[in-house]
């Protein structure tokens, strides 16, 4: 029997939300002959005019150029591309038995968490269609993932989660007869939570949809 999620009424919450003093100066005094022009009443050196040497830019030398991102620096992102990879076809492979006749719905959700730390998506949810949520960690990565999907409008209230025991592989609407399809005939804003309960690295989630 398909589950039926609860749902809240959308909440909107709408908020809109020099004085200057002045001293009679004295009068500069007029410049002499062979004095020039003053810069400062008459007081200091005099001001001469820039030579063409002084006044010309300098050449812009290879120094000025920023340097290309070190092979190092770049390392990081090659092994998160690579490992990204590896959780997408994990997570297919799962998606063929755990949510079968289903197609991907929307980009997956991708994230390096520490141990306790979330990772949060919003996803709309149609009211002609049926879902799963599949997660992923490699393994050395979280070895105990939890996913759960919160209804709105404050996303305190949870509409699905995943099973204890699925480790690093956790699933929302397990099986055909355990999808998710909503009531409303709206398309609803859910929140799928992923969170690190044990061990730490990189993981993946992905919603699936399938017609009612």
């Amino acid at each position: 029997m398909q589950k039926r999620l609860p749902f809240l009424g959308l909440l909107v919450v709408a908020a809109f939300v020099p004085v200057a003093c002045s001293k009679e100066q004295p009068p500069p005094a007029a410049p002499t002959a062979d004095a020039g022009v003053w810069g400062d009443a008459g007081q200091g050196t005099p001001w001469m005019p820039p030579s063409a040497s002084a006044s010309a830019p300098s050449p812009m030398t290879s120094s000025s150029v920023a340097p290309a991102p070190s092979a190092s620096a770049s390392a990081p992102n090659v092994l998160n591309d690579a490992t990204d990879v590896a959780i997408d076809l994990a997570i297919k492979t799962a998606a063929n038995t755990s949510a079968p006749g289903m197609n991907p719905d929307g980009q997956p959700g991708r994230a390096t968490l520490a141990e306790g730390e979330h990772f949060a998506m919003v996803v709309n949810l149609q009211p002609n269609l049926c879902y799963s949520v599949v997660g992923f960690s490699p393994t050395g990565g979280v070895s105990q993932l939890e996913v759960k999907l919160m209804a709105p409008p404050l996303y305190n209230i949870q509409a699905g989660a995943s099973g204890a025991n699925d480790k690093n592989t956790p699933i929302i609407g397990k099986g055909k007869a355990n999808a998710l399809c909503p009531l409303l005939p709206i398309a609803v804003p859910y929140k799928i939570d992923v969170a690190a309960k044990k061990g730490s690295g990189r993981i993946g989630v992905q919603l699936y949809a399938r017609a009612k």
